[in-house]
This record gives C-alpha cells, sequence and structure tokens, in this order.
C-alpha cells in the first residue's frame, strides 16, 4: 500500500489510520520520493525493549568497572619484594664484639687497663698512644688492647669520651677491664710569629671513664709548646714535646 507523497509531507512522519480491528499495533506511513511506506510497530514489543535497556546498561557498567578493576590489580604483576631484596636493608643490632676485642683478657691480681686516644685528620694520633701505653706500663698496669678500629670508625669513642653510661653498658666494659683511659689531642689557637719564629701549643687531654657508669671519673690537661720556622714547624715541635711528657705523666697515674 503505496500512495503518492505531496511536497510538502516529505521526510516527516504521520501517522496513518489505525486498524478497527488490532488494537495492538499502530501504522505510520514515511513520506519518501518514491512514495509512502506504511510500517507496523509492536507496541509490546517496543516496551519490552525499553524496559531491559536499562538493565542491560546497568550490566555493563557493572562489567566495565569489574575489567577496570581487574586491570588496576593486575598492573603490578612484581612479587613483593622479601628480605634484602629490593627492601631496605634492616639494620644490624648492636653488639659490643664489633667495637671490643674479647680476646684481650684481663690478668688477675693487676690493675688492667685500656687507652685509647681519639683519632683526628688533622694529626697523626699514633705517637702519643704509643707514649700513653709506655707510661701505663711503666707504672705498673696491664695495657689492654681492647678497642677495635670501628670503635673510632662508628664515632664511640667520642661518644664515649664525653661520657655515655648506655654505651658503656652495651660495650660491657666492666666484663673486659678495671679501668678506662681516653685521650684528645687538639692544637690551641693558631702558631703566631715572634721574632722570626713560629710558637703553637699543643694539649691533650686525658679522661679516665667508668666501665661500670661510663661517667668521667677523673680528667687531666697536658700542654706543651713548641717553635718552629713556619706554623707546620711549630705545631710538630710542641708535639713531640708533648710525647715525651705524656709518657711521664702517666707513669704516675693513681692507682686507686
Amino acid at each position: 500500500m503505496s500512495d503518492q507523497p505531496s511536497s510538502t509531507n516529505q521526510g516527516q512522519i504521520e501517522p496513518a489510520e489505525r486498524s478497527g480491528t488490532d488494537k495492538k499495533t499502530e501504522e505510520h506511513w514515511i513520506s519518501t520520493p518514491g512514495g509512502r511506506t506504511t510500517v507496523k510497530f509492536v507496541m509490546p514489543a517496543i516496551a519490552l525493549i525499553l524496559g531491559v535497556a536499562p538493565f542491560l546498561e546497568s550490566l555493563l557498567n557493572i562489567r566495565d568497572r569489574g575489567e577496570r578493576k581487574q586491570v588496576v590489580n593486575q598492573g603490578d604483576t612484581k612479587p613483593k619484594p622479601e628480605h634484602g631484596e629490593g627492601a631496605p636493608p634492616k639494620p644490624k643490632p648492636f653488639t659490643f664484639e664489633d667495637y671490643i676485642d674479647s680476646n684481650a683478657r684481663p690478668v688477675v691480681g693487676r690493675k688492667n687497663i685500656a687507652i685509647h686516644v681519639l683519632t683526628t685528620r688533622a694529626f697523626d694520633t699514633v705517637p702519643l698512644a704509643g707514649a700513653a701505653q709506655r707510661g701505663l706500663k711503666n707504672g705498673g698496669y696491664n695495657v689492654l688492647p681492647l678497642f677495635r678500629k670501628r670503635f673510632a670508625d662508628d664515632g664511640l669513642d667520642r661518644e664515649l669520651f664525653g661520657g655515655s653510661a648506655s654505651l658503656a653498658s652495651k660495650l660491657e666494659l666492666s666484663k673486659h677491664c678495671d679501668r678506662i683511659l681516653l685521650g684528645a689531642f687538639r692544637i690551641v689557637g693558631t702558631p703566631k710569629k715572634f721574632q722570626g719564629l713560629f710558637i703553637a701549643e699543643a694539649a691533650f687531654s686525658v679522661k679516665e671513664i667508668s666501665p661500670e657508669s661510663g661517667a668521667v671519673m677523673d680528667e687531666i690537661e697536658i700542654r706543651e709548646k713548641g717553635g718552629g720556622a713556619s706554623g707546620e714547624a711549630s705545631i710538630a715541635d710542641a708535639a713531640d714535646k708533648l710525647t715525651s711528657a705524656i709518657e711521664s705523666r702517666l707513669v704516675a697515674w693513681p692507682k686507686r
């Protein structure tokens, strides 16, 4: 069934006459250049499609969210790092054996003492430590080579020099010696020129540390002056004189 549409109705959709017998359908005709075409739409089918569409859309949304979640969860498929593999290393527990040589055993019936001189980059303190050891030995002490190199490398010698009860306890010093002496070298001020000669003053501080409490029990400072044609020469001369003075002073270190 087709009629020739008028030019004013071309491209429009208008309702056709309704059938008098079929109440479930509605006819529409579409005006085209070739004539009028009548199309039948089943209303219950349309209603069914319109009712299902929101449900289908919700299913698609749920699926889309699930896929995106799966992509996020699978984005990093690398296993979590285990001990030491890609994770920051755990700090090593403190052990006194890293800093104390337990093979340096005290002698029964003797005054066992450990001596350590703080190191410095500007000056070699090994001769000063040797002088201190000789003086203590000549004074009747059993000098123990108690402290390892790491004791100075980790700065524990400077901490103990100021007195530290916690450090003395962690190092278990009371189990290894009766007394502890720590020494520190320094240049007093800067070399000064006097009548064409440079004068420098060097000082050596000695502290006795209690192995039990880590407290400073006694303290002395030994000073010597030296001269030379330059500032460096005057410092070296002062250090040489200081070395001799340390040995003679520590011979008489009290044996209380």
